[in-house]
Order: structure tokens, then C-alpha cells, then sequence
């Protein structure tokens, strides 16, 4: 099992070059012209804007957002990695997110939304990551897969012979 350094190191690197390498280079940056409504009341006036001026800054902002999105996954990850554990997450919330990052990936793929696809790859990535620490770790070290949260949890329990827990 590799330990948590290799893992957040895999994670943050796989996560950052696969967004700097799809949504950097210059023909991806080649899209239709952003235009505003110089007229809200009837809709119909466009003007257009200085698209490379747009681009550049949509380009900066989505790229610190991706990192950060990789920054804000990392202590979940760490403190799943640490416990072996995701008891304290809702199954729920966590299917519901894998869930909901493949269709935001199909989606993406579809309609060529490099940066909100690499959002979605992060998301996606954290979210197999603990899934497989709710589904896939227990069965294969034959832990219970809701551990105890503390030691006061276990107040009142005593082991039979053949290693089971019995409550008094």
C-alpha cells in the first residue's frame, strides 16, 4: 500500500497537469466571442468584448479554482487516508457526488467544457478515493466498515473467543 505522501503527491500532480495540459493550450482558447447586452429591456443589442482580454483573465481564474479545488479535497482525503475509514461521511452524499461528477464529466466531454471538466475530475478522483475506502478497503482487511469513533465507543463490549464483539 503506498503511504500518503505518494498519494497526495499522485493526486495533486495527476489532478493539475491533466488540467494545465487540456485547457492551456491556445487553440481550446479559440471559442465563440463573449458578448454583453448594452440594452437589458429589450435584449437585442450585443455588443462584443475584447475576447482575449476575457480569455486570459477566465483562464487565470479557472485555473486557481481548479487548484484550489484540488486543496480543499486534500484533508477529507488525508483524514480518510489516516482513519482507514469514512464513517463520518453520508453514503449517501458521497454516491450522490461520484454520481453527479460522471454526468458532469459526459457532459463536459460532449460539449468540450475543458476547465468545468477538470473540476470534475478532481471531484470525481476524491470521490472513488473514499468510496473505496468505504466499500473496497473494509472487505479486503475484514474491518467492520463503521469502526468505532473513540474508545469510549467500545465501553461496555467484551470479545468472545472467536474474536467477535458481545455488548454486556
Amino acid at each position: 500500500m503506498p503511504n500518503l505522501a505518494t498519494l497526495g503527491v499522485a493526486y495533486i500532480w495527476h489532478s493539475t497537469v491533466l488540467g494545465f495540459l487540456l485547457v492551456l493550450p491556445k487553440e481550446l482558447l479559440k471559442s465563440n466571442p463573449i458578448s454583453i447586452y448594452n440594452n437589458m429591456d429589450n435584449c437585442t443589442s450585443v455588443t462584443p468584448i475584447n475576447k482575449t482580454d476575457v480569455d486570459v483573465v477566465f483562464s487565470v481564474l479557472v485555473n486557481i479554482a481548479n487548484v484550489v479545488g484540488v486543496l480543499y479535497n486534500l484533508p477529507q482525503m488525508y483524514h480518510t487516508y489516516k482513519r482507514k475509514t469514512t464513517n463520518d461521511i453520508s453514503p449517501i452524499f458521497l454516491h450522490a457526488r461520484f454520481w453527479c461528477s460522471i454526468m458532469w464529466i459526459v457532459y463536459c466531454l460532449y460539449y468540450k467544457f475543458w476547465y468545468v471538466f477538470v473540476s470534475w475530475i478532481i471531484t470525481g478522483t476524491s470521490s472513488t478515493f473514499m468510496l473505496y475506502y468505504m466499500h473496497i478497503y473494509p472487505r479486503l482487511h475484514k474491518t467492520p466498515i463503521f469502526l468505532p469513533v473513540s474508545t469510549s465507543d467500545l465501553e461496555g463490549v467484551k470479545e468472545k473467543d472467536d474474536d467477535t464483539l458481545l455488548e454486556n
